[in-house]
């Protein structure tokens, strides 16, 4: 018998599975790019609406005006979220000259 050279074991089988994920990689960051925006803008929104309504909470308890700040931290949120949307949906200045 003679012994021929052998391939490593499962280097095809390796290198066919990583070209499968690079590709399924590729496709889905490929098809989120329209995302980003969107993406950016709620998560954004979530943190500033966990954030200034946990700013208003904590207002209510040292001052005993219980519903009042959580409200006013909420309200600052959704305005704040407001500005965010109308940045985004704004027509693009026009060039100047």
């Amino acid at each position: 018998m003679t012994d021929s050279p052998k391939n490593p074991p499962d280097q095809k089988t390796s290198d066919k599975k990583s070209g499968l994920w690079l590709n399924t990689h590729r496709t889905t960051v490929e098809s989120t790019k329209g995302m980003s925006p969107a993406i950016m803008l709620g998560s954004s929104f979530a943190l500033v609406m966990g954030i200034f309504g946990w700013l208003g909470h904590q207002w209510d308890e040292k001052t005993g005006y219980e519903p009042l700040g959580a409200l006013i931290g909420v309200g600052l949120a959704f305005l704040y979220g407001a500005y965010e949307v109308w940045k985004l949906t704004r027509p693009p200045a026009p060039p100047e000259e």
